[in-house]
């Protein structure tokens, strides 16, 4: 009878440990550190850009995890982002660290801790406790492809998308003036008036569209620019309006959630992708307008479109 009770014994710790690691989450943290070459700026608005993760967070599953929760804090001296990302079988709880103060602004040091835990699925819970490195593998693929991300840009960048165009050869009418910050929606459109009253009815090749421009010129005064294209029959308009041929150039356009005069953050980023991106500018950036659509300048919840001619786009 005794080996019968040790038979039932093992048994019974064999059934008890498959209920247990039925039941109980199983779970493994890993830690990397990286450095990324590109500044603070760049790096925090690429993490705080959740809605763009999937292209750089591979999980091991065929879709990126749901965030049910993402909290953005500091301390001293780091930026911190804690982030929480679920499925109905698994959770990863993560922390990324940025280092603040750093003598290099160009490269960023990041500390980042990821916790893996499943809920449910023996199969993988005995993965995660038997072979870790093979999760291990896949949290630093994802750090190296974040790196990948900032470092080599593709379309999307800074929590932008860049969408290159070609603008083809037309002819554009400019008007300017001088304004105040307050009063810069009302001049845009009667610019735009101005011009419809000089040039030929029908000339405007795309009725209420125009791009503007800005300058500040004290904290209370700007000089705006708008340009209206006109057809190729156009050959001459009144001064103060300039009449300009132009060729084909290449160009970037992003789109912007920010207010017309609040728009730094996102140039900021622009420069940096063209910088990347081996490009320059080839003049002001623009600001596209529909007055069909009432896209005119203010805080508009449907942002602004900016248009930014180049050079030596790859």
């Amino acid at each position: 009878m005794q080996p019968k009770k040790i038979f039932i014994t093992i048994f019974i710790l064999a059934l008890v440990g498959v209920i247990s690691l039925f039941l109980i989450p199983v779970s493994r943290t890993f830690r990397a550190d990286i450095t990324v070459n590109a500044d603070l700026h760049i790096t925090n608005r690429t993490i705080k850009d959740t809605a763009n993760w999937d292209t750089w967070y591979n999980d091991i599953h065929a879709g990126l995890p749901v965030f049910s929760d993402f909290q953005v804090g500091s301390n001293k001296n780091h930026d911190i982002f804690d982030y929480t990302l679920t499925e109905k079988r698994e959770e990863r709880k993560g922390q990324i660290q940025i280092l603040r103060s750093n003598k290099n602004n160009w490269d960023t040091k990041i500390g980042w801790i990821e916790e893996i835990v499943f809920k449910a699925g023996i199969k993988k819970k005995l993965q995660l406790l038997l072979h870790p490195d093979e999760f291990r593998t896949l949290f630093l693929q994802n750090l190296v492809q974040f790196k990948n991300h900032i470092e080599k840009p593709g379309s999307i960048f800074g929590g932008l998308t860049f969408k290159k165009t070609e603008i083809p050869s037309n002819k554009i009418v400019l008007a300017h003036d001088t304004t105040t910050l307050g009063s810069m929606e009302s001049t845009l459109n009667e610019l735009y008036k101005k011009i419809t009253k000089a040039v030929p009815a029908g000339a405007i090749t795309y009725p209420g569209n125009f791009l503007s421009q800005f300058e500040k010129l004290n904290d209370s005064t700007v000089k705006v620019c708008i340009a209206v294209e006109v057809s190729d029959e156009t050959t001459s308009v009144k001064t103060p309006m300039e009449l300009l041929e132009t060729d084909n150039r290449n160009a970037i356009i992003i789109h912007s959630l920010k207010s017309y005069t609040d728009i730094n953050d996102d140039l900021s980023v622009m420069y940096e992708w063209l910088k990347k991106n081996d490009a320059r500018p080839a003049t002001d950036y623009w600001i596209k307008h529909d007055l069909n659509k009432d896209l005119a300048q203010g805080p508009n919840p449907k942002g602004l479109t900016i248009l930014q001619e180049i050079y030596s786009l790859k």
